[in-house]
């Protein structure tokens, strides 16, 4: 494939120095201290046992969080929250009843309207928590990503914006299966393009301490194509910002702003801009409102609102679908994303019966 001569985008890397680089209006706080910051002031307001019970409801959001690697509540986004139900339902323990869903969805809803009003998250980020109906319990909402969907962002990047950093997260994702929180971690000295690997490291440490979800046990090589070796390549030669930064006088981190290694927040944000609709030229189903247009996102800055863009998150999950549909071994999938065989087994292969 002949390489693009396009300049590498960095128009956006000035927010990365913000404590919210997602929405520079709002400051954030760690999602636990946010949590408790809630309870606090709820206390002179509701019952000791209203309290205890939005305590134990909120503490499946903190695991939620944890498990989509959210650290502080800048970091939410509204496809990050409306992936809550769906964690509840298939990944964390035990088979909520609608009614129980619906509850604990109400007072995440809550929670982030306060959050909200107190300016630490994103404006209207609660309506992204949409609790079920009880009487067509048998409609609570899957994630419904079309995989053409994905395959159409991607052949956009490839031919439009090949090795930017926009492609070069959102491939990882797709090709590897690897959380976001890995994709952070990942320094130039991990890509070995001889061999054609990527190598996972924990390393709480060391530089900025970046680390693995499950820590050692999540250290691997991971075996990439000559497609994403190529990619990666160009990345590191011809388009990753130049800066004289390196961690503490070691590491080189791989994906980078003109300050140093982006955040995950800043990673986070290349996904949904590149799995924006309308950046690709699509339609998306946002519902028109005013004279705002028919996208909730008013330009890819803004790409988080639009109900259709793909978090790292369902990309990842998508991905092993993808692999598990296209006859991988389902332990070759499991070791590849990190994940016990019977945990894809249990929680992906829904995804995969619905065709997504």
């Amino acid at each position: 494939m002949s390489r693009s001569e396009r300049p590498y985008d960095n128009t956006d890397d000035q927010l990365d120095n913000h404590p919210n680089p997602h929405n520079p209006d709002t400051t954030s706080l760690p999602i636990s201290d946010a949590i408790e910051k809630y309870i606090s002031k709820r206390r002179g307001e509701l019952t000791d046992a209203t309290i205890q019970s939005h305590e134990s409801r909120l503490k499946w959001f903190r695991e939620f969080c944890s498990y989509a690697d959210v650290d502080e509540t800048g970091d939410l986004t509204r496809p990050i929250v409306a992936d809550f139900e769906e964690f509840r339902r298939e990944v964390a323990q035990g088979d909520p009843s609608p009614s129980t869903m619906k509850t604990q969805v109400d007072t995440v809803r809550v929670f982030l309207k306060h959050i909200e009003k107190w300016g630490y998250a994103e404006p209207n980020i609660h309506v992204a928590a949409d609790p079920p109906s009880l009487s067509k319990s048998e409609n609570i909402r899957h994630v419904d990503i079309n995989i053409d969907d994905v395959k159409q962002a991607l052949d956009y990047l490839r031919t439009h914006e090949y090795a930017c950093r926009r492609h070069v997260v959102s491939e990882l994702v797709w090709h590897t299966g690897i959380r976001i929180g890995a994709v952070h971690s990942l320094d130039v000295d991990d890509i070995h393009l001889d061999d054609q690997l990527v190598e996972l490291r924990h390393r709480p440490n060391e530089g900025s301490r970046t680390t693995l979800k499950n820590k050692d046990d999540g250290e691997r090589y991971i075996a990439i194509s000559d497609y994403v070796a190529d990619m990666l390549e160009d990345w590191i030669q011809n388009r990753r910002p130049k800066t004289s930064y390196k961690e503490k006088g070691v590491r080189e981190p791989l994906l980078t702003t003109r300050y140093g290694r982006a955040s995950k927040s800043t990673l986070r944000t290349d996904v949904y801009e590149a799995t924006w609709p309308q950046a690709y030229g699509a339609a998306c189903s946002c519902d028109p409102h005013e004279d705002e247009g028919d996208c909730w996102a008013n330009n890819k800055n803004d790409a988080s609102a639009c109900v259709d863009v793909i978090g790292p998150h369902t990309l990842r999950k998508h991905a092993i679908v993808h692999h598990l549909d296209n006859d991988w071994r389902l332990e070759h999938v499991s070791d590849r994303v990190n994940s016990e065989p019977e945990v894809v087994k249990d929680h992906y292969d829904q995804a995969r019966e619905d065709n997504l």
